[in-house]
């Protein structure tokens, strides 16, 4: 929803102001999410040029768009037929992303695979997709060992 896509840009503008303070790298931060957040991950990718609520103060004039972001097992990404993006326009900017999905996820590979080829077709950085035969929605590494292997994430980006 708004609120959440509000909270979001705010949040990547927060971080990336207080970056130095925070003993970060200002051109380095990227956004997270799980199921309903790996939704958002893909709005605030796909939305940081709009501005979603009203100026507060110095922070606003940094750009919401993360550098890269991580997409676990999203949710709600394509539209009822499985084969195109809901709501979401992919473009040569957008950032690279992380996907990973299980096949038998009730809530359909499709929206980790719709969504990766939409950053190929147009071209946008190089992005990885990671695709396990099970784990249903909601595996970890720790508690689902036909997944174990997603942990290849905490390499990426390079």
């Amino acid at each position: 929803g708004l609120a959440q896509l509000m909270d979001a840009q705010r949040a990547v503008r927060m971080v990336r102001h207080r970056a130095t303070e925070l003993g970060l790298n200002a051109s380095h931060i990227g956004f997270m999410g799980f199921s309903a957040g790996a939704h958002l991950a893909a709005q605030v990718s796909t939305k940081y040029r709009r501005r979603t609520y009203r100026r507060i103060d110095a922070a606003e004039n940094i750009s919401s768009r993360p550098d890269f972001t991580i997409l676990i097992y999203p949710s709600d990404l394509v539209k009822s037929d499985l084969r195109a993006l809901s709501g979401l326009k992919v473009t040569s900017d957008t950032p690279p992303a992380f996907l990973a999905q299980a096949q038998d996820d009730p809530y359909h590979v499709e929206n980790s695979i719709e969504y990766y080829l939409a950053l190929k077709r147009a071209r946008a950085a190089p992005s990885e997709l990671h695709v396990y035969p099970s784990g249903g929605h909601g595996f970890g590494c720790c508690t689902n060992r036909s997944s174990a292997g997603w942990h290849s994430i905490c390499a990426w980006p390079e």
